[in-house]
């Protein structure tokens, strides 16, 4: 039953039995997953830049030619 029939549906309840959809919604979690940023602290950021930059030396240097 997709989420329209069943707001169709609860529509067409006597007000009491709407009323206690309603609260029984309302009481729901409805949590939407947060998007997660992850950050690095400067010095590991740096050790990182510090490796990338030692093993691709040769293309660094043609890239700044």
């Amino acid at each position: 039953m997709s989420a329209t029939e069943v707001i169709n549906l609860i529509k067409t309840l006597p007000e009491v039995d709407r009323q206690e959809v309603l609260r029984a919604v309302a009481g729901m979690k409805t949590e939407v997953p947060a998007t997660t940023v992850r950050y690095l602290d400067t010095a590991k950021a740096e050790r990182i830049a510090e490796q990338i930059f030692a093993e691709h030396d040769e293309l660094f240097r043609k890239l700044a030619q």
